[in-house]
């Protein structure tokens, strides 16, 4: 039974939150807004148990509004209001050759497009499985030896993956400041169609959704972009593309059920069942017995991954961090509803608390928001793409920590450094006065 107070306490720090940021910023469309409303919201349905998944319990809510407060306390610290009379412009592309193309932003479309090639091929591998698998078997083999990237792992994790998300990221923050033709964005979209088909996952089409409902705020705040009809009408390609794969995934699970009725008890299930399993990580294991504390390695986690093939050649005994949490969260778990498993999303509260207890939740919330609100205040007094690129990245992050810590993976790391390297290097900027 959850009491009455734990309500109170919800609605008010969300609330005092949103209040104080749109105090200190200026405007509604900060971070702070977007974490709390987020996280506020389905914390709450966590706790009226809409789908049947099994209620965590008040000592693990206590903990998730904890992280909440912490993380707007951090945020609402550091947020600053835009410098006065400043006012953001476009960012264009300066050629190297006086007005020709710039020859080296050719070379990233280029880039993309022998990705696309390399993705083809992996379709067309993959099209052959699925016609003796279904879709479970499937997805469970996609990253094992028997899997379609068999024998091309080091492929995917350093050149396909990194290549999809920061070709997304980059282009997108391109377009939306001026800076990148639209065809290059087409084309980075139609290879996280293509990657997304082959893997018959679901992560790399809602980044790309939320991602661009978030860079869009960010830019219709900044003055920038206006919403147009059309905008929502391109979103629903990905939103149509992702619920055709939500159907086709659990549609044997929920055979009764209509499409619609799949993607919504499906959604609230995916975004509330990780609760459920932090809250059995809380209850079940034990620090000193079934794991112990792991000290910033698994908030930074994604490092090792990205580093393992180098550090096994000096260190063959190496196990990178994230091993230890996997033997915890690799089991399936029973939550009763529609969600019969569940094996990889324990909240990013799950990776705080293995690295430092309650204490690392606080703290690693904290810092967060301060880091989000840092980036989101230089992003408003001095505007290119790569804080763009950056503040869109930390703002989904957060947002979706309420599932995992997407930092305990390489991918993210990955588009910070290659983002960085093509921004600074490839696309050469300048500010016009308008």
């Amino acid at each position: 039974m959850i009491p009455d107070s734990f309500y109170y306490i919800l609605i008010s720090i969300v609330i005092f939150s949103i209040l104080l940021a749109w105090l200190k910023s200026g405007t509604i469309f900060n971070p702070v807004s977007f974490f709390t409303i987020w996280w506020g919201s389905f914390i709450f349905i966590s706790s009226i148990n809409l789908v049947g998944i099994r209620t965590p319990r008040i000592g693990t809510f206590w903990v998730l509004l904890t992280a909440l407060a912490l993380y707007s306390i951090g945020s609402v610290t550091f947020l600053k209001s835009r410098s006065s009379g400043h006012r953001i412009e476009p960012v264009f592309i300066t050629s190297h050759v006086t007005g020709e193309e710039n020859f080296l932003l050719k070379i990233f479309l280029y880039a993309q497009i022998v990705t696309t090639v390399i993705l083809i091929v992996f379709l067309r591998k993959s099209i052959g499985i699925l016609s003796s698998l279904d879709a479970g078997t499937y997805r469970f083999l996609v990253y094992t030896d028997a899997g379609i990237f068999e024998g091309h792992k080091l492929l995917l994790n350093y050149y396909i993956r990194p290549s999809v998300f920061t070709a997304m990221f980059v282009t997108m923050a391109g377009v939306y400041l001026g800076s990148i033709k639209k065809k290059y964005f087409i084309l980075a979209v139609m290879n996280i169609f293509i990657y997304s088909t082959v893997i018959l996952g679901r992560s790399s089409v809602i980044l790309l959704i939320m991602c661009s409902v978030i860079g869009l705020a960010y830019m219709y705040d900044s003055g920038l972009i206006k919403i147009k009809k059309r905008y929502v009408a391109l979103i629903l390609v990905p939103f149509i593309f992702l619920v055709s794969m939500s159907v086709f995934r659990r549609s044997q699970y929920l055979a009764n059920k209509s499409g619609m009725e799949i993607v919504a008890r499906y959604f609230i299930w995916y975004l509330t069942a990780p609760f459920s399993a932090f809250d059995y990580f809380l209850n079940t294991y034990r620090e000193g017995i079934d794991y112990d504390f792991t000290h910033f390695r698994s908030v930074l986690g994604g490092i090792e991954e990205f580093l393992e093939p180098l550090i096994k050649k000096f260190y063959p005994k190496f196990s990178q961090i994230n091993n230890s949490s996997y033997s915890i969260i690799a089991e399936f778990r029973d939550f009763g509803g529609p969600a019969t498993h569940h094996n990889s999303h324990y909240t990013m509260l799950f990776t705080f608390y293995k690295d430092a207890g309650v204490i690392g939740v606080a703290l690693f919330s904290y810092f967060f928001g301060a880091l989000t609100s840092s980036v989101y205040n230089s992003f408003r007094n001095n505007t290119h793409l790569f804080n763009l690129i950056i503040l869109i990245l930390l703002t989904y992050l957060s947002i979706m920590g309420t599932t995992r810590w997407e930092l305990m993976f390489a991918w993210p790391w990955t588009i910070i450094i290659l983002s960085f390297l093509v921004t600074k290097k490839f696309i050469f900027e300048k500010k016009v006065q308008i």
